[in-house]
């Protein structure tokens, strides 16, 4: 006999009862006992079949809403489902499915899946059912949908993914179907972006390869040109100086001879008019420079007061015949020794005090210097006071732009290119500083400016009292003759009026010389004799003096080496670095002043 799976009877009960039956087949006779125990058991089975019976209906009224409430979550389930056979034959469907698939639900039951599929899908399709088949994990394509449309927006496109039944004699599996159509639209749509933007890309990269091809071509024409103008700069330099090395040297020479009254006048206009040319060239040049920016620093430790001692010596001559006096103060507490370009602080310097003693009729002229320490750096501010005719405060603006002048009268009476204080001005910036003015007409001007050394030291001039105050000598004419040194010079000049020059000098200052006009004369007068010094020039026919100056240093001995000092007239940025870089010692540049050869000179004299 079966027992009800779901509620089964009292075992205990059963037993008795079917104890009972066979009693009762063997004897039809029951006692009255027996036969009330029998009803009660029958009544008491009666209660449990009917309590069974109860709670059976309980169970299957509730296993009919769980299936309505979720028959009703699958029909009603935003994403299709269906329940297909291995060949793609549809046994069921929700209602999601077929509004995805575009058609009525009954019309897709028992259709094959493959019918809603286009042509270039159904190979995945079927490869997709195989892989579910085969295999109890979960399966996952995309397919595009049948459209109507031939363009990419036109079609759909579906997620499908599937799983095996388990235990289904006929291998149907159940398949979710999603619609990936907004998404791969937004996919095809940022292909299509990305494939534009790679295109703009290439395109673009095309343009700046063109650009930077050009660029580079502008580039190359542009350092061509600048070559050029260098070369140019540099040959212009060097033919002017060449001549007016010989013009302002030999009247240097005829001032120091007897001349009657209105001869030496004759002679002092040629003098300062090479003078007054040659400071033209020299602003020029140097503003030609800075124009192109590759003017540089050549930084290095030096003796402050020696500097501005040497830049008032610049203009000691002319202050001397003005009746101008010349002094320096120093504040206590300046370093005694700084650390920046000397040459260009000389240049600053110089272009201030010309200033002011081209402006001043009378009175004196005044360099104060003094310091400042901050944490990285030491400020030297310099002031440089003249009593001369003064600018009006509405003028100042104009004092430091090229080729400016306060007004024509001012360019006429005392001349000038207007230059001066616009390289001063690009100088001191250069230098980390700024330049600055005072000033009020008929009582004088101070300029100042500060400039940035990259080391403060210990050394500081003075002590007390804390300013110290000294009156600058005068220069006064070099006598005609100074006491013969036996230093042996050999100077190489190619030009003929520039050898007389510059060996009339040497005469006058107690010195003879020897003449090369090339560097290979200079290499065979080497190899007659040994000589102390060399003057030479860089620029000379057949050999150049810097060519001639690297074949010394590599040929000769340290013992037998000369001191060559160039004497050149190449002035601009960098030559002077180019001739120490050659195996040079000391540079001059022409015109040749013999006050500046003598102080030279005096360098190498023996000890």
């Amino acid at each position: 006999m079966q027992t009800n799976k779901i509620f089964p009877t009292n075992p205990a009960l059963r037993r008795r009862a079917e104890e009972e039956v066979r009693k009762n087949s063997r004897s039809a006779c029951l006692s009255e006992m027996d036969v009330r125990a029998l009803c009660h058991e029958l009544e008491v089975s009666q209660v449990e079949l009917q309590m069974q019976n109860e709670e059976l209906h309980r169970i299957t009224a509730e296993l009919a809403a769980s299936e309505e409430k979720y028959r009703d979550l699958y029909e009603f389930a935003p994403i299709g489902y269906l329940t297909v056979e291995p060949s793609g034959q549809i046994r069921e469907a929700n209602l999601a499915a077929a509004t995805l698939l575009g058609t009525e639900r009954s019309h897709l039951l028992n259709n094959l899946f493959q019918a809603y599929l286009a042509d270039d899908s159904l190979s995945r399709f079927n490869a997709f059912c195989s892989r579910v088949i085969a295999s109890d994990a979960k399966e996952i394509a995309e397919v595009r949908l049948f459209g109507n449309g031939t363009e990419e927006k036109d079609n759909r496109w579906a997620l499908i993914e599937g799983r095996a039944i388990s235990g289904s004699a006929n291998h149907d599996f159940r398949m979710a179907v999603i619609d990936i159509t907004g998404r791969r639209h937004m996919e095809e749509e940022l292909r299509q972006i990305g494939d534009e933007l790679e295109e703009r890309v290439q395109m673009r990269t095309h343009q700046l390869v063109k650009a930077n091809e050009e660029l580079l071509k502008a580039k190359d024409v542009a350092e061509a040109a600048t070559r050029i103008k260098s070369e140019f700069m540099a040959n212009m330099s060097h033919e002017i100086r060449t001549p007016m090395n010989a013009v302002i040297g030999m009247t240097s020479l005829l001032l120091d001879e007897r001349l009657s009254s209105e001869q030496m006048e004759f002679v002092d206009i040629i003098r300062s008019s090479g003078e007054a040319l040659m400071v033209i060239i020299n602003d020029i040049l140097d503003f030609s420079v800075m124009e192109e920016k590759k003017a540089a620093l050549d930084e290095q430790l030096f003796d402050l007061r020696h500097c501005i001692q040497e830049s008032l010596d610049l203009v000691s001559a002319d202050a001397r015949r003005k009746g101008l006096n010349l002094s320096y103060k120093i504040i206590h507490g300046t370093p005694e020794r700084i650390f920046s370009d000397p040459i260009r602080l000389r240049q600053i310097m110089g272009n201030l005090l010309n200033n002011a003693v081209k402006f001043s009729d009378s009175g004196e002229i005044t360099v104060s210097v003094s310091s400042q320490k901050s944490e990285k750096s030491l400020d030297i501010l310099f002031a440089v006071l003249d009593s001369g005719i003064g600018i009006a405060e509405n003028e100042l603006d104009k004092l430091f732009l090229p080729f400016s002048q306060i007004d024509a009268s001012t360019t006429r009476r005392y001349g000038g290119t207007g230059l001066g204080l616009a390289i001063s001005k690009k100088l001191v910036e250069l230098m980390g500083g700024k330049i600055w003015v005072k000033s009020e007409p008929g009582k004088g001007s101070t300029f100042y400016f500060t400039i940035k050394t990259k080391a403060v030291f210990s050394e500081q001039m003075g002590n007390e009292p804390q300013i110290q105050f000294e009156r600058h000598p005068l220069s006064e004419p070099m006598p005609n003759i100074v006491a013969p040194s036996h230093l042996h010079i050999l100077l190489a000049e190619d030009n003929l009026l520039n050898q007389k020059v510059v060996l009339e000098m040497l005469k006058r200052l107690g010195y003879r010389a020897d003449v090369a006009a090339n560097g290979f004369e200079v290499l065979q007068a080497l190899q007659r004799q040994q000589y102390d010094i060399i003057l030479m020039d860089v620029r000379m026919p057949e050999l150049s003096g810097l060519e001639a100056t690297r074949q010394i240093r590599k040929l000769w001995q340290a013992s037998q080496q000369p001191k060559i000092i160039a004497v050149t007239a190449y002035a601009l940025e960098g030559d002077r670095e180019k001739c120490l870089e050659a195996g040079m010692d000391d540079y001059i540049s022409k015109p040749v002043k013999m006050d500046e050869l003598d102080s030279t000179l005096r360098k190498y004299l023996p000890s």
